[in-house]
């Protein structure tokens, strides 16, 4: 019966890791490329899905999938990091120009001159419609979005969630699938994992850069000893602050499942920490923070 129950569990297990590679192999290119090159599969088990499939089973370990699984396939934590691009009207000429209806007189000069050209009836009625166009010039402003991570690397993100897995795999899950939403959007993104105090920032602006986080991400142990969830985003402020745009939009995401160990903080101390450039959202797992949720642009908690 031992023998059985254990061949049963083994069978599921193997079950639950087709079903993860499945689910990369269909989700973001450079998340399927990385898995493809992680289990160093042939031009043809690319090609077939059924054949890759049992490669990757066979040579990617569990935790790798599961993380990776997370990554491709979670709808949690949604955020834009597209980048914007706006057009400012101007007095000045610009390389960007566009007929705009008319609206003023002072702009008669400015009328395109097919229009000048027109009959006095048809331009008289062209004007009491508002169709008469004149050229206005745009400087384009550009915004592109900066993302920082902090990540919760203290050793209690080894335990479990509802779901069986381990927090340090969804949360490492989450941070990859962000990555992979702000090369795609081309933001800038940071990520600095911490503890008792921060780690080492890391910086990715292209799908390359990324690939070796990954890899850095899946080595990367929980194993700190205690949480400084003030000091993670005082160092997430000044880290941000020295890498995006004076216009440019930030957003500081920290996913941790502890209450700061570094002393009382207040919401206002972090209002002002955070002024109005930068907002904070907050992945909690299994614990809550008033004072956070107070502060957060969105607050989320998972268990």
């Amino acid at each position: 019966w031992l023998c059985l129950r254990t061949l049963g569990s083994v069978a599921a297990g193997e079950i639950g890791k087709r079903r993860q590679a499945r689910a990369i192999l269909q989700s973001d290119p450079i998340l399927r490329n990385y898995l493809q090159n992680k289990a160093k599969l042939t031009e043809r088990q690319k090609e077939h899905d059924d054949e890759a499939v049992e490669q990757i089973v066979k040579d990617v370990p569990a935790h790798v999938l599961q993380v990776l699984s997370v990554a491709g396939t979670q709808k949690q934590i949604e955020m834009d990091l597209d980048t914007v691009v706006l057009k400012e009207k101007t007095l000045f000429p610009t390389s960007d120009i566009e007929p705009v209806p008319m609206s003023s007189m002072e702009q008669v000069s400015d009328i395109l001159p097919e229009q000048m050209m027109l009959d006095d009836d048809q331009f008289y009625n062209a004007l009491a419609h508002d169709e008469l166009l004149v050229l206005q010039p745009y400087e384009r402003i550009v915004e592109k979005k900066t993302l920082h991570v902090s990540l919760d690397l203290s050793q209690s993100m080894t335990e479990r969630m509802a779901d069986s897995k381990a927090r340090h795999n969804w949360s490492r899950g989450m941070t990859i699938s962000l990555l992979l939403k702000a090369i795609n959007g081309e933001a800038t993104y940071l990520l600095r994992g911490f503890a008792s105090g921060p780690y080492q920032l890391q910086r990715v602006a292209n799908a390359e850069e990324a690939a070796g986080l990954i890899d850095e991400l899946l080595e990367t142990a929980a194993n700190g000893q205690s949480t400084d969830i003030y000091g993670a985003l005082r160092q997430a402020v000044a880290d941000v602050r020295a890498h995006k745009g004076e216009s440019d939009i930030a957003d500081i995401l920290i996913i941790t499942d502890g209450l700061d160990n570094g002393g009382n903080v207040s919401a206002h101390t972090l209002k002002q920490l955070f002024g109005n450039d930068i907002r904070l959202h907050v992945a909690a797992i299994g614990q809550t923070s008033s004072v956070l949720q107070s502060v957060a642009t969105s607050y989320q908690v998972f268990k």
